[in-house]
């Protein structure tokens, strides 16, 4: 299993996600953590920002929208022409619906396990990699009303890893600050083990050896 998870961009040092890709250079965008946002500026904004870093690393990049993929579809077939895919930040619990909807959930497991992706999340991308989305009810709405989807709300992540990420830890912005502490207190009060995050700081797993760096 191979993956690269931030709490903001691609981190300090991007081109460490180099070290990761196979053959295939190609990623898959995934925005759907976006699809509450009803300002399609904003969305397109992050989505620019993304595909920006990604030129700048060489990699090319086309938009992977789960939404596509929600009254069935090929989901497995799409994931294989990419070498990596990217899920951005936004609300955790839409980004898990989206992934559930899809049946990328389902399918992206066994794919990372043979090693044939990597899995990149940044922010929400990488809360959902991990066993639960519990306590961050505090900073995204749950059961925010989206169209096309589900009213239902996972509280399940994906499960790659076996802790949770805490982004955005000790942010310079003194609200973002203050609201992930409260997430963390949540998440120490439930005895969940988790790793914060700070906005330079990269999870890198590669097999069974996860490392943490600036």
């Amino acid at each position: 299993m191979k993956l690269y998870l931030t709490s903001a961009h691609l981190g300090k040092d991007p081109t460490r996600l180099l070290e990761l890709l196979g053959a295939n250079p190609r990623v898959g965008l995934i925005s759907n953590a976006l699809d509450e946002i009803a300002d399609e500026s904003t969305v397109r904004f992050w989505e620019e920002s993304a595909q920006r870093g990604l030129a700048g690393l060489g990699l090319p990049c086309e938009r992977l929208d789960l939404r596509d993929y929600f009254a069935g579809g090929d989901i497995e077939s799409a994931l294989r022409q990419f070498g990596l895919v990217w899920a951005l930040g936004g609300n955790a619990f839409v980004l898990r619906r989206a992934m559930y909807q899809s049946g990328f959930d389902q399918i992206i497991r066994p794919i990372l396990a043979r090693e044939e992706l990597v899995y990149v999340g940044t922010s929400a991308g990488s809360v959902v990699a991990g066993p639960t989305l519990r306590g961050f009810e505090l900073v995204d709405e749950p059961d925010v009303v989206v169209p096309r989807y589900s009213g239902e709300v996972i509280w399940d992540g994906l499960g790659l890893i076996d802790f949770t990420i805490v982004p955005h830890y000790a942010s310079d912005n003194p609200e973002i600050a203050s609201a992930i502490s409260r997430v963390t207190i949540a998440i120490e009060d439930n005895h969940q083990p988790y790793q914060a995050l700070t906005d330079t700081q990269v999870i890198v797993v590669r097999g069974t050896t996860i490392t943490v760096s600036e």
